[in-house]
């Protein structure tokens, strides 16, 4: 009796302590895609602009379409999310995680073009052009089959990504305006 009683704590704190490190963030916070949401990043020699334009439905999903101005080009990605708290990207015909909130802290997943992914830190601080910002969480991704190709991406609540690093590459937001609020306030 004495054995079961302490295999049912043992099990009890496993199961909590499981439960306390999941993120408990929520995907909307982090990844606003409601229409006319724009940030401008810098690398420090180039400016460019993100906007989300609209919505498209692909293969029975609603996709954002989020579109990138560059000085001398645009692209456009396709991003959505669901109720399963995760970033979806459409990408050559297949869809990818990107952020997957559900995941402990430093479980990875796997993501586009043989990437993986983690969320690295959480809550964290950060001051930019755009503003200063707190509970930041930070997304480490990188290819296991190429040793220098990794990405840290660094998002805040109720603007979404703020800073991307690189190898040779680094971006920070400048200037946003999200869900109604311009960022610097």
């Amino acid at each position: 009796m004495r054995q079961i009683l302490i295999l049912m704590i043992v099990a009890g704190c496993c199961v909590s302590c499981n439960e306390s490190d999941r993120t408990a963030l929520s995907v909307t916070d982090y990844f606003p895609l409601q229409i006319d949401n724009s940030w401008t990043y810098s690398d420090g020699h180039n400016e460019w602009r993100v906007e989300v334009a609209g919505y498209k439905n692909i293969e029975g999903n609603n996709y954002a379409e989020v579109v990138r101005s560059y000085k001398l080009s645009t692209d456009t990605v396709y991003y959505r999310t669901d109720g399963d708290n995760k970033v979806y990207v459409y990408n050559h015909g297949q869809e990818f995680v990107v952020i997957d909130f559900e995941k402990l802290k430093d479980d990875s997943w796997e993501s586009v073009n043989g990437y993986y992914e983690k969320i690295s830190s959480i809550g964290g601080k950060f001051d930019s052009p755009a503003g200063k910002f707190e509970n930041v969480v930070e997304i480490y991704s990188h290819n296991k089959q190429i040793a220098d190709a990794f990405e840290i991406r660094k998002y805040a609540p109720g603007v979404g990504l703020i800073e991307t690093t690189a190898f040779r590459k680094n971006s920070i937001l400048i200037s946003a305006f999200v869900n109604g609020v311009n960022y610097p306030q």
